[in-house]
């Protein structure tokens, strides 16, 4: 029989009238009753409720709802920040022309698509709430523009980007990678095991990973574990190094200092542990824990950045706007496909103020980090233009946002 799917938007309403159940009757309880309850109800108005109905295991990163992600960290007080936010910008849409509520309407079946439109209106809103004088959605020839503003009577084309963290593919490869290692210890390995013997697993990829990469290494955890259970798990010493041109699939015998080495010397891209009930902190029982690294280096973030401009100036290269302001945005919170710049201290770059005064176009590069990592949300405005910019440049970079 088929189970029922599980309904991500139900149960974090259900969970949150349940945690307000328990809380004495004040002011705050009632006003956290009222922003839980505004956003329940545009959520479910707006996109009905099979829209939070959850995804399948194993989705691709690229793929999966960001608003799932944000409701099932019920816990974290950013995500529940950024909750209200999402809903209090479908409710600033219905303020302005109707297509604007339309559109959101329209894309929830492209989520990529949904939401960058989300920035576009967090970029409007950004501009209405600090008076900057401005158009919406304009057209120019046949091609809509996200829109113009006015500073010291000068008029500016802006465009909106989103921006992400390169390298999305090999992230999905090693979030599937560390799933199906789970599931394999878990229903295949374990069961088996009766020589009371802990495992240390490593996976180091040797270059670019694709999903073919994922298929070999995943034939290579199967083999391993096949090849254990040939012998009743009774082995006691371990010693698996498969390796070949992607990368090296590994297995030793677990031990604290074999861990605090591989820790400190991080030079795998997935590790997992077994850990023997002797060095478990649950007497008799095994306990399993993994983790994944995933760096990603400044030149890879700065290329992303010059690229995506590069690609809006070819874009507008025909405008009669000769003013252009390309704005463009990196939004973090808990889950895996996380903004390009981590911090906002990664806005600093000489590299980014050079291409722009080394430009023979007048444009500006605005770049706004949106970090909903921590309990609390930190946002920032950095503009790289030429020199005489600068008073745009400072107006820009002290917009305030609603936090």
């Amino acid at each position: 029989m088929q189970q029922p799917k599980r309904n991500l938007l139900e149960e974090w309403n259900t969970e949150i009238k349940k945690r307000l159940s328990n809380l004495p009757s004040n002011p705050n309880k009632i006003a956290f009753a009222a922003q839980f309850e505004f956003i329940y109800t545009v959520f479910k108005n707006t996109f009905g409720l099979p829209f939070f109905n959850a995804e399948q295991a194993g989705s691709p990163i690229t793929e999966q709802n960001w608003l799932h992600q944000l409701l099932v960290n019920i816990d974290h007080k950013s995500s529940t920040i950024l909750l209200l936010d999402y809903a209090l910008l479908i409710e600033y849409a219905k303020t302005l022309e109707p297509s604007f509520f339309k559109t959101i309407k329209e894309l929830q079946r492209n989520l990529d698509n949904l939401r960058s439109y989300f920035f576009e209106l967090f970029t409007f809103r950004l501009l209405d709430i600090n008076n900057i004088p401005n158009n919406k959605k304009i057209t120019e020839g046949n091609q809509e523009k996200e829109g113009t503003f006015t500073i010291g009577n000068i008029e500016y084309l802006f465009e909106c980007r989103k921006l992400y963290m390169p390298g999305l593919i090999g992230l999905d490869v090693k979030k599937e990678l560390t799933g199906h290692l789970s599931i394999k210890i878990r229903d295949e390995l374990q069961p088996k095991l009766q020589s009371n013997v802990g495992m240390i697993f490593s996976i180091k990829f040797s270059k670019t990973v694709n999903n073919a990469t994922k298929q070999k290494f995943k034939n290579k955890i199967d083999h391993f574990i096949k090849t254990f259970n040939q012998h009743n798990g009774l082995i006691h010493t371990i010693d698996c190094n498969d390796s070949d041109e992607e990368g090296t699939f590994s297995v030793v015998n677990y031990s604290e200092e074999k861990r605090l080495q591989m820790e400190h010397e991080n030079t795998c891209d997935v590790r997992a542990y077994l850990i023997p009930p002797e060095a478990s902190d649950a007497p008799g029982h095994y306990r399993y824990e993994t983790s994944t690294t995933h760096t990603v280096d400044r030149e890879a973030v700065l290329k992303q950045v010059i690229s995506k401009l590069k690609e809006k100036r070819r874009q507008h290269a025909l405008s009669n706007y000769e003013n252009r302001v390309y704005i463009f945005d990196s939004e973090s919170f808990p889950q895996f496909r996380m903004g390009l710049f981590q911090q906002a201290s990664m806005l600093e770059d000489d590299i980014l103020q050079k291409e722009m005064e080394d430009s023979s176009t007048d444009d500006i590069l605005c770049l706004i980090v949106r970090d909903y990592t921590g309990q609390n949300p930190e946002i920032a405005i950095k503009v790289f233009c030429k020199p005489k910019f600068n008073d745009v440049k400072i107006i820009l970079e002290q917009l305030k946002s609603n936090y």
